[in-house]
C-alpha cells in the first residue's frame, strides 16, 4: 500500500505558476490591464505555451465592454452579490486547461482593487473577504476569471484564481439554484 501511495505522489505533475493582474499606464500614458504569469519551475512549459517565454508572460487583457460603470448587471452581481448567485465547487480546473484558457480565450481578471468595481469601496476588506471565501485555502489576492463574449462583454464567471503551495489554481464555481431560477424568471419577464 505504501508503494502505491508513493508512486501516486510522484506521478502528480509539478505546476508552479503564479497569475496576477497588473494595472498600469503604458508608454503612451494609456491605462492598461495585463495578466502577468510567472512560471517558477524550469520543467514547467506553461509560460512557453502561453507566450513563448520560459519564466514570465505579460498579456494585455481585452477591453471589457460596458464593465466600467454601473450598467452591467453581471459585474454588479460579482461585486455585490457573488455569494447569492454562485458557490464554489470542490473541483479545480486542470492546470493544462487553465493554461489553454489563458492562452486562447478573451477574459478579464477582477480583484477587490479592480478598475471595474464601481459598486463597493475600491479595495474594501469586505470585497476581498467575499472573493477569498471562494478559495479552499487562504489566498491573499484572489481573482475572478470572467470570460468575455465575441464583442468583449462579460459572459460567464469561469471561477476564482486562488493560490496554494504550488502556485495559482482555478477554483470552479457553479450558479446557485435559487439564483438560476431567479435569473430565468427575470429573463422570461423581459421577453414577455
Amino acid at each position: 500500500m505504501k508503494s502505491f501511495v508513493l508512486a501516486f505522489l510522484f506521478a502528480l505533475p509539478c505546476f508552479a505558476m503564479e497569475v496576477t493582474s497588473v494595472q498600469a499606464l503604458d508608454d503612451k500614458n494609456v491605462y492598461r490591464i495585463h495578466t502577468v504569469i510567472q512560471c517558477t519551475d524550469a520543467a514547467d512549459e506553461s509560460c512557453m505555451k502561453i507566450c513563448g517565454n520560459q519564466q514570465t508572460c505579460s498579456r494585455p487583457e481585452p477591453i471589457c465592454i460596458n464593465c466600467a460603470g454601473t450598467a452591467n448587471e453581471m459585474i454588479r452581481i460579482l461585486f455585490t452579490r457573488l455569494e447569492s448567485f454562485y458557490q464554489p465547487t470542490m473541483d479545480r480546473m486542470s492546470n493544462d486547461d487553465l493554461v489553454t484558457y489563458l492562452n486562447t480565450q478573451k477574459y478579464v481578471l477582477l480583484s477587490h482593487e479592480s478598475v471595474y468595481n464601481f459598486h463597493r469601496s475600491w479595495g474594501s476588506a469586505e470585497t476581498l473577504a467575499l472573493f477569498q471565501s471562494f478559495c479552499q485555502l487562504p489566498t491573499a489576492k484572489p481573482l475572478l476569471l470572467v470570460g468575455l463574449d465575441s464583442i468583449g462583454q462579460p459572459q460567464e464567471l469561469k471561477g476564482v484564481l486562488c493560490q496554494d503551495e504550488n502556485g495559482s489554481y482555478l477554483q470552479k464555481v457553479q450558479p446557485r439554484e435559487a439564483a438560476a431560477e431567479d435569473n430565468k424568471l427575470k429573463l422570461n419577464l423581459r421577453l414577455n
